[in-house]
Order: structure tokens, then C-alpha cells, then sequence
């Protein structure tokens, strides 16, 4: 008589197998949920069509000048992983940059309003599009140093390069 009492089921280890798979590939999605889109940085943001620097002043103003390193060209991103946006801080005021539905661009004190929202993408090339959440109107800049949002258009100014 055969004894079966020990011996391994059929399937036993390709069903193991497929329970580790699935295991491993949950544990993947669960992780890459969690990972937000664009990791806290601190940038000095440079538009890519006119190679000025995004900066401001403790009055609130936001413009663009020449790269030079200085704190009020330094950016703090902080992502809001709950809202998918980013927070963008100026590293010497402490203020946030906003934006209005009319496309001013400014800073206030830190809110955590949606006009102080901003989602960042990043296209080939690692250069970033930065997108009011109320407005749904895109950072953009000109020649001149005006910076203000726009309706998305495809342009180069509307693109901004991070330095780290």
C-alpha cells in the first residue's frame, strides 16, 4: 500500500509560488501607490526658454532675473501626498508662491490653500510643468522677467528646469 500521508500535494509548490508572486506584486502596488509623484526637493528653478531664475522678495513680488544662486532663488517643494500637489516655498521669505484666476503670481504666508497648490510634471528631459491647482493655469514667464499663469500652450516658457 502507498502512503500519501507525507508526500507533497499536487500543485503544493506551484501554488506557493503563485502566492509569493502575488504577494510580491501586492506589496510592489502598495508601495508605488504610496511613493508621491515628485519627492520633496529644494530647486533653483531656471525656465527653460529663457534661462532667467525664479524669484521673489519679502513684499510678495515673484519675478524672473539672471541665475545667482541667491536664497530668494532657492525653492522648497513640500508634496502634499494626500492632494497630489506640491507646496513651494521661497528658502529666504518662508512665503509660499500663489497665483490668482486673473494669473498674478505672488507670495503670501503659507496657507495650505488650493491656490497655493501646485501640481508638478515632468517631462523628458527633466524639465517640470507646474500647474495651479485652483486655477489649472501653468506657471510661465517672458523675456522680460514677468512671471504670471497661463492657459497650458506648449511653450517653452511655461517649462522650468530644477538645479539642485
Amino acid at each position: 500500500m502507498l502512503n500519501t500521508e507525507n508526500a507533497p500535494r499536487q500543485g503544493g509548490m506551484k501554488q506557493k509560488a503563485r502566492r509569493v508572486l502575488i504577494a510580491g506584486a501586492l506589496a510592489t502596488s502598495a508601495l508605488l501607490m504610496a511613493t508621491p509623484a515628485h519627492a520633496d526637493d529644494t530647486v533653483i528653478l531656471r525656465n527653460w526658454e529663457t534661462g532667467l531664475c525664479l524669484d521673489s522678495n519679502h513684499a510678495g513680488e515673484v519675478y524672473a532675473i539672471g541665475c545667482n544662486g541667491g536664497q530668494y532663488q532657492v525653492w522648497n517643494f513640500k508634496n502634499d501626498f494626500w492632494a497630489t500637489t506640491d507646496i513651494i516655498k521661497d528658502a529666504a521669505t518662508g512665503r509660499c508662491l500663489d497665483s490668482n484666476g486673473a494669473g498674478k503670481v505672488y507670495t503670501l504666508p503659507c496657507n495650505g490653500g488650493p491656490y497655493q497648490s501646485w501640481y508638478t510634471s515632468q517631462n523628458p528631459g527633466h524639465v517640470w510643468r507646474l500647474k495651479n491647482k485652483a486655477t489649472g493655469l501653468m506657471l510661465d514667464s517672458n523675456r522680460a522677467g514677468a512671471v504670471y499663469t497661463l492657459a497650458a500652450n506648449g511653450g517653452g516658457n511655461q517649462n522650468w528646469s530644477p538645479k539642485y
